[in-house]
């Protein structure tokens, strides 16, 4: 997506120039927000599995209804 490689980029513009200490520090934080991202992701993922399985058995039963 366009944000990823919004942060890959300005990962990308700080590595480089600065010391090595520098440089492994940047790369933990990179890494640390991108596990917060994931764990956000899974978590609305959860989330929206439930919501489609719940509409899914009510459109069903909205179908039999209906039907007869």
């Amino acid at each position: 997506k366009k944000e990823d490689l919004n942060h890959l980029n300005c990962l990308g513009n700080h590595l480089g120039y600065l010391d090595v200490d520098m440089q492994e520090r940047t790369l933990k934080l990179y890494l640390e927000q991108l596990d917060l991202t994931i764990d956000y992701l899974r978590q609305n993922q959860r989330e929206k599995c439930r919501l489609y399985t719940s509409l899914g058995i009510m459109g069903g039963m909205f179908l039999v209804i209906v039907m007869f």
